[in-house]
């Protein structure tokens, strides 16, 4: 709403826009909006989670991405995905690899993923995604083994979850 104040009641947005989809991260949120489809986002930027190089705070909508139609997204603590048409696009924190890059280094614009998609989304320091064919992908903290690859090794570029156990063998 344009301050800082906590508020334990819904109050309107500033903004005349109207939006698609919505989802909340750590102390941000990002939005499609609807007709244009493009990505909107507002709160803590600190790591660039809200992408399109966006580098401080935002205490309103502000777009982060209008060159493109956006289908999906999704906030994760502090790094971001989201799909327009085939292309899987990362932003923000990637201090356990979550950005699937091979190195450790944040990213405040929208990187795309190398291979089309049809699926993709930000866990909590985590990404999941599947490509067009089919394939399952993960990258980024796996302290709990949430990566699915029978460790506990953080993943800064992409492992496959293993196949599924029987409950049988376990």
């Amino acid at each position: 709403d344009g301050t800082t104040t906590g508020r334990s009641v819904p109050t309107a947005s500033i903004s005349n826009i109207a939006y698609e989809k919505i989802d909340g991260g750590l102390r941000y949120t990002l939005a499609i909006t609807a007709g244009a489809k493009s990505v909107v986002g507002w709160g803590d930027n600190t790591n660039g989670e809200l992408g399109g190089n966006l580098s401080a705070s935002l205490l309103g909508p502000t777009y982060s991405d209008q060159s493109n139609a956006y289908s999906t997204i999704s906030a994760g603590l502090y790094h971001s995905t989201a799909m327009s048409g085939t292309a899987m696009r990362l932003t923000g924190s990637n201090g356990q690899g979550q950005l699937g890059t091979g190195t450790l280094t944040d990213s405040s614009a929208w990187l795309q993923w190398t291979n089309a998609g049809h699926a993709i989304t930000a866990g909590g320091k985590q990404t999941y995604l599947i490509e067009s064919d089919g394939d399952a992908k993960a990258f980024g903290d796996n302290e709990y083994g949430e990566l699915g690859d029978n460790s506990t090794t953080d993943r800064l570029t992409f492992v496959r979850p293993t196949r599924p156990w029987s409950a049988s063998t376990m």
